[in-house]
């Protein structure tokens, strides 16, 4: 029995101390394996369940920041616990006689892990003094990684909001972008826009590629959505790309630079559980902007499938939504 608890208390330490370095400090993106499944699982089971009520929807990503530091502190505890219990002589108290009991260990562990140094029962051992050192080690740096993790998403969060309105605020869909953008005869009102747009989104990916779970952040005010942010810059590049003469384009630079930084989000989808991989988004719709004046053309190769609209689709649908029209 003994032998089975240390084992399984340093398989669960191992395995938090994997998850919390992968999804915390991996600088090559992702989460661990606890987080990623943990989160990807409730957003997928809340979805169901609420029918993709956007209310419980917006809760669900600060439900989920919780849960994801909760997974990490519970799991340390667990794992140490299981050590401390292995053998009934680990603690001692000048005040009590006898062994610790399951109350007293895990009383042990939990002020030990908080760094609270306010407990009775001390190690019986050199050995143990030194596993409680590392113990409290764990407790303080995990602690201070968590609070920084928090911090971090939170600020990210904000990002992608501000990102969004900026997008959404020139046009809700590719085609008012579009129509904004179109002074009767070029598009280079959108040069500046692009600009800032470009910057901030290539911001935004590296904080999606470094906390996944920025996907599962809701906001009911579809004016606030970065997946429908995307789709409308995307459809808007889109005509840019295959369906308007290059005279009447923004700079050049700024448009590649601009899809560069669309593709770049998209690889972020790696980190995520999404469902619908092979469904492509629809093409723009190029009647109103013929309407309007602006001189768009059919492409040749106009049935070319483009992959990237493919991710691009599972974005909107994994955030809950519909392609922006």
């Amino acid at each position: 029995m003994e032998a089975v608890l240390i084992i399984l208390g340093i398989a669960v330490i191992g395995l938090v101390v994997l998850d919390f370095i992968l999804t915390t400090l991996w600088v090559q993106g992702g989460a661990g394996p606890v987080t990623s499944k943990l989160t990807s699982g409730i957003w997928i089971l809340t979805r169901k369940m609420s029918r993709d009520n956007k209310t419980i929807l917006s809760l669900v990503g600060p439900m989920l920041l919780v849960l994801t530091v909760m997974s990490w502190i519970l799991l340390f505890l667990a794992g140490w616990f299981c050590l401390i219990a292995s053998d009934p002589d680990i603690l001692s108290n000048s005040q009590h006689e006898g062994n610790a009991s399951i109350i007293d260990r895990i009383y042990y562990v939990g002020y030990t892990f908080f760094t609270l140094g306010s407990g009775n029962w001390t190690p019986s051992s050199d050995v143990w003094k030194v596993i409680a050192i590392i113990l409290t080690a764990s407790g303080m740096i995990s602690i201070t990684f968590a609070v920084t993790y928090l911090i971090n998403v939170v600020s990210a969060v904000n990002t992608k909001r501000g990102f969004a309105q900026d997008v959404l605020s020139i046009g809700q869909s590719g085609t008012e972008i579009l129509l904004t953008a179109w002074n009767g005869k070029d598009l280079h009102h959108l040069d500046k826009p692009l600009s800032l747009i470009s910057s901030n989104l290539s911001t935004l990916s590296t904080q999606y590629n470094a906390y996944p779970i920025l996907h599962y952040y809701f906001n009911k005010d579809s004016s606030k959505s970065t997946s429908l942010a995307i789709a409308a810059l995307d459809d808007a590049l889109q005509v840019m790309e295959h369906h308007l003469p290059k005279e009447t384009l923004p700079n050049p630079v700024i448009v590649k630079q601009t899809r560069s930084s669309i593709l770049t989000f998209l690889d972020t989808l790696d980190f995520v559980t999404i469902s619908d991989k092979n469904e492509e988004a629809p093409a723009p719709d190029l009647t109103e902007l013929r309407e309007k004046g602006l001189p768009v053309h059919q492409a040749q190769g106009e049935e070319q499938t483009f992959e990237h609209r493919k991710k691009l689709l599972s974005l909107v649908h994994l955030n809950a939504r519909k392609w922006p029209t």
